[in-house]
């Protein structure tokens, strides 16, 4: 019969294995030749270097976001933090804006907050959002989550969910279970959402900061030159995505944004031919689920 008393492995002997470890391992460290101090310095900058590129930039805390966006983050992650351990708290918040100003990251660094693991933060586009997928919601409602936080649903461009699936999520809305999420962004026309879609979230507006802000911004952070700065503030429309972009373009390249009128910096988002088409279009697709 077989007698597992062979596998074990004397004591004495596990300890001749771990100072043999240790001693190659020190052997190891002692042939390896010390580091210059230049060199480390050299891989210090190109570091600081990438991390600086304002094309890949993107806001961890509130005090990266610009202007208002940033004392309003502030408020709903303190909101959030008060809520986390609650029983029986529930969240459902709209942020509405213009683009590229931060709406996505505050959603991101509340869903973090309030979630055990990542793996409960559910990202989905409103195009996305049709009756299928909140049926699935629907079904595992009953079902909190694994690791014990909260189960976060974030819908990001909430206004091109289709009406239909709108409608049905009146119900889960309503029916929304103790430690769940639905955080939802969405453009600053929010028209294409029914008023009783509206209704159902907590709905906060996230200013548009300043070109002076985005100015100022760019040559403190980045340290884009004064000039450069002031005309990508101007051009960029209040999109900060949008002059980070640019001003990763103009630090890499030496290139600014396409040459525009800065008196009269032209914004398709505020363009009233191109609002109108953009509209229709949305108002189109939403009819059907």
């Amino acid at each position: 019969m077989f007698d597992m008393k062979h596998l074990c492995v004397p004591s004495n002997l596990g300890l001749a294995l771990g100072s043999a470890a240790r001693s190659t391992e020190s052997e190891l460290t002692a042939e390896q030749p010390a580091s210059t101090g230049g060199s480390d310095e050299r891989v210090n900058r190109m570091e600081s270097k990438v991390k600086a590129n304002p094309a890949e930039f993107r806001p961890q805390s509130p005090k990266e976001l610009i202007g208002q966006a940033g004392t309003i983050a502030t408020a709903i992650l303190s909101h959030v933090t008060s809520i986390k351990h609650s029983a029986h708290e529930r969240l459902k918040l709209m942020l509405f804006g213009e683009p590229g100003i931060g709406k996505s990251e505050i959603a991101n660094m509340a869903a973090k907050i309030l979630a055990v693991e990542k793996f409960d933060i559910e990202l989905v586009n409103g195009r996305d959002l049709t009756i299928e997928v909140i049926r699935e919601w629907m079904d595992r409602a009953c079902y909190a989550s694994m690791w014990g936080g909260w189960k976060i649903k974030i819908v990001e461009e909430a206004d091109l969910t289709p009406l239909a699936a709108q409608e049905l999520m009146l119900t889960y809305l309503d029916k929304l279970p103790s430690r769940t999420a639905i955080i939802a962004t969405s453009n600053a026309d929010i028209g294409t959402l029914s008023a009783r879609f509206q209704s159902r979230f907590q709905s906060v507006k996230i200013p548009v900061p300043t070109s002076a802000q985005i100015s100022r911004w760019l040559t403190s952070r980045f340290e884009v030159g004064a000039s450069a700065a002031r005309f990508i503030a101007e051009t960029c429309c209040g999109n900060v995505r949008r002059a980070c972009l640019d001003a990763g373009s103009f630090l890499s390249f030496g290139v600014l944004p396409e040459k525009i009128e800065v008196k009269q910096p032209i914004c398709s988002a505020r363009s009233a031919a191109a609002h109108k088409a953009w509209a229709t279009m949305r108002g189109g697709k939403a009819v059907a689920a």
